[in-house]
């Protein structure tokens, strides 16, 4: 099948890195990588123009359903053994004495673009420690504390991973009192909102791989607590009480089984295509479950605003409607409404109406 790449200036390398990958030829798509960095590229070069976007193009080829999450595995898996290999070639600069860690968010299991970010800092001289996915809290504080990192780096890709990254960034806080940490948030999952990692309490947000170094030192030459250009302009709130989303949390499972047997009801009385299977609607409504956990946790509609977009393109591959999806919602709403005491419904409900409103204003 003859791929539609959405980044139309993709590097010509990284198209046939990505399609190389894509067939399964893992030696053959990693010698184009070494070839290059033996023949006409550097490595800094490498890893901006190919292996990078080629990554964030691999992320919208499943997006858009045009690969399955095998094929996605299978590319990212090469492109870290080609990682690995190009590590020995590296033009390491002399040791400048900072250190930093990079680890990403607990449950966070996409480790590439943290990977990078610990490559570059190495490139510039600096001491790094990779945790790599997914590692537990106290595990991370315990590494910080004995590397004496400057920099804490900690990574997430997906939304519904940043109340685990907000808590660990809290706790690290209180565990290096005593000798402070700079922490820097990247990873797409903070880049929705630019005021996100200032609220999880970061003090700065890098968005690419190669201007880490770069951000890294300017925390360490600043006097200021925060960077107050990684804080911008506001938004709505849709943030909620501890207590409503504890609430919340503790009646997930039985808001989303009451959720799914309604709109089975409703399937066997017609008003579901029946070409949505209800396994179709559990998953989404699970993760939509968790992407609402998110957005009240670190208090941004933008998390709910690009699962709506993103959901505008995957759900048109799967063949489920945005009328059908609205109608989900409303259900959810309803359950919600009847399984929370009132004060706590009120407020997660807040969250599930501006939900309801982005939907209808977007598709229909």
């Amino acid at each position: 099948m003859a791929l539609t790449f959405s980044d139309l200036s993709l590097h010509s390398l990284a198209r046939e890195y990505l399609e190389t990958s894509l067939s399964g030829s893992r030696r053959e798509a990693s010698d184009l990588i070494l070839k290059a960095a033996r023949t006409s590229m550097t490595i800094r070069e490498l890893y901006r123009d190919v292996i990078q976007p080629s990554q964030r193009e691999l992320g919208a080829l499943w997006e858009t359903g045009q690969i399955t999450v095998a094929q996605e595995h299978v590319v990212t898996g090469i492109t870290q053994s080609a990682i690995a290999h190009l590590y020995s070639q590296f033009p390491f600069a002399s040791q400048n004495g900072l250190r930093a860690l990079i680890a990403c968010a607990p449950g966070e299991l996409h480790e590439l673009g943290a990977r990078m970010v610990a490559d570059f800092l190495e490139l510039e001289g600096w001491d790094v420690v990779f945790l790599g996915a997914s590692t537990p809290i106290p595990d991370v504080i315990r590494a910080v504390l004995d590397h004496e990192a400057h920099i804490f780096g900690i990574s997430a890709t997906i939304a519904f991973n940043l109340p685990a990254a907000m808590e660990l960034i809290s706790d690290m806080r209180k565990a290096s009192r005593a000798h402070p940490v700079r922490i820097v948030a990247g990873g797409r999952a903070f880049g929705l909102s630019g005021r996100m990692p200032g609220q999880l309490g970061a003090d700065g947000y890098s968005p690419d791989a190669e201007d880490a170094p770069h951000l890294f030192q300017q925390l360490l030459s600043s006097k200021s607590e925060q960077l107050d250009t990684q804080i911008r302009g506001q938004v709505d709130h849709i943030g909620v009480t501890p207590a409503a989303l504890s609430s919340f949390r503790a009646a997930h499972e039985r808001i989303l089984t009451e959720t799914v047997r309604r709109s089975a009801a409703r399937s066997g009385a017609g008003a579901r295509p029946p070409a949505v299977s209800t396994e179709t609607m559990r998953v989404g409504l699970q993760f939509t479950l968790r992407m609402l956990d998110a957005a009240m946790a670190t208090d941004s509609v933008e998390i709910l605003d690009d699962q709506l977009r993103w959901a505008g393109r995957r759900l048109q591959h799967d063949k489920v409607s945005p009328a059908l999806v609205l109608a989900e919602f409303q259900l959810l709403a309803d359950v919600i409404e009847e399984s929370l005491a009132p004060d706590h419904a009120a407020e997660i409900l807040r969250a599930v109406r501006w939900l309801i409103e982005k939907q209808r204003a977007i598709y229909l």
